[in-house]
């Protein structure tokens, strides 16, 4: 049966079987059955993206790679982000245009359209919105203090 499912959906698919009664089984077993297996697949994706972040901010000068609030937001501004990075506690203060939902750190006028910017007390929240409506993988962090120094953010760029 595995072999009949499109090649996409068969690498989706995880080698290790699940041995639970349908008839007796509720939520909390499916979750506790599956809690170490997708951490692990959790843990090993961060691990790859980690990876990816460090290669392209060393290779050609970082241009496939955002690092720090403000390079990220631009980022995300130009729709490039494949995948952000983010401390799961980490929130700043930023601005964002209702108009074009352009980002910033600080600004008093959008750049892309001259409008009035609105203060954000977590433009960190606004910008995972962002990522979420552009298609990207959005991974939060815990307990990885890798992208720390990088101001807590980060991104892989699409091109």
């Amino acid at each position: 049966m595995r072999e009949q499912l499109p090649a996409d959906v068969r690498g989706l698919l995880h080698e290790q079987r699940l041995a639970l009664d349908v008839g007796d089984v509720g939520i909390e077993d499916v979750v506790e059955a599956t809690e170490a297996v997708l951490a692990d697949e959790h843990r090993a994706r961060v691990d790859a993206a980690l990876a990816e972040l460090a290669e392209q901010r060393a290779r050609d000068g970082g241009e496939r790679a955002a690092a720090g609030l403000e390079a990220v937001l631009d980022a995300l501004a130009q729709r490039r982000v494949a995948t952000l990075l983010y401390q799961v506690d980490l929130q700043r203060a930023g601005v964002r245009c209702p108009r074009c939902g352009w980002m910033g750190a600080s600004g008093q006028a959008c750049p892309l359209d001259g409008g009035q910017l609105e203060p954000r007390a977590d433009i960190v929240e606004d910008a995972v919105r962002a990522a979420i409506s552009q298609s990207a993988e959005v991974l939060p962090l815990r307990d990885r203090p890798e992208i720390e120094p990088l101001g807590g953010i980060a991104a892989v760029l699409r091109y």
